[in-house]
């Protein structure tokens, strides 16, 4: 497929923004943190030409295509218009429409919020906090056993790596939650992923500075008082 999120030019930053959220005190489980956070991502993803640089999302089936070597299907594929695929965060809810029990381990993408649609999946903006399923998802979190061979341990995996390493063993207390948005390669205008590599890689630099280094300065862009953060993007 056209798009790839490996680094550009072997020792070249990933190509991610990263955010680490900070409670001012205590926990950055408290439900109005989550819901303080929620709405600051999105204000992230709806900023101009995010579309355009994000890594975009494919279907199983088009991966599939990959695998089979299908250089025609491919082609095709790369010509159609892909949406940007999810960012890494807790700050978000399960899919309902894929079938599994949100309060299981096995439900996907991970996350504390609620999607209160049935058998539907929610839009960042219909996710909710409900208060008895963040308890419920955040006990599962906190004792389960990350195993990248098993789907439940990789779902704890994914929840674990994006919080501070005191969590888990009981502990349901998180002092530091990272999220991290991603971008993939080749950007509009390129061929491929090795196509001016280091221009593209400018761009993204440029696109993150210009887009999101003045806002997130001064530490106040969540605009919550219980919420600090620090961040860190390609070429910021």
């Amino acid at each position: 497929l056209r798009q790839s999120v490996e680094s550009l030019g072997g020792d070249r930053e990933d190509l991610t923004l990263e955010i680490v959220y900070l409670p001012r005190f205590g926990d950055m489980l408290e439900s109005d943190l989550i819901a303080a956070v929620n709405k600051f991502e999105q204000r992230i993803t709806a900023m101009p030409d995010y579309e355009k640089y994000c890594l975009k999302e494919y279907s199983q089936s088009e991966i599939e295509l990959e695998k089979a070597s299908n250089a025609e299907q491919i082609r095709i594929v790369n010509s159609l218009p892909h949406p940007c695929a999810k960012h890494h965060t807790i700050f978000w809810s399960c899919d309902p429409s894929l079938g599994v029990d949100c309060e299981s381990l096995l439900s996907k993408p991970v996350g504390l919020m609620y999607c209160p649609k049935v058998g539907q999946s929610c839009s960042p903006t219909e996710m909710v906090v409900n208060d008895t399923f963040k308890g419920i998802k955040t006990s599962v979190y906190a004792n389960s056993i990350p195993d990248v061979r098993t789907p439940a341990g990789l779902n704890s995996w994914n929840f674990l790596r994006l919080v501070d390493s005191q969590f888990g063993s009981g502990n349901q207390i998180v002092r530091a939650a990272l999220t991290v948005f991603t971008f993939g390669v080749p950007f509009e205008g390129y061929k491929t992923v090795n196509d001016d590599a280091d221009g593209q890689s400018d761009k993204l630099a440029e696109f993150l500075y210009d887009t999101y280094d003045s806002p997130l300065d001064g530490g106040g862009a969540v605009g919550h008082d219980g919420v600090s953060y620090l961040f860190n993007g390609h070429g910021m």
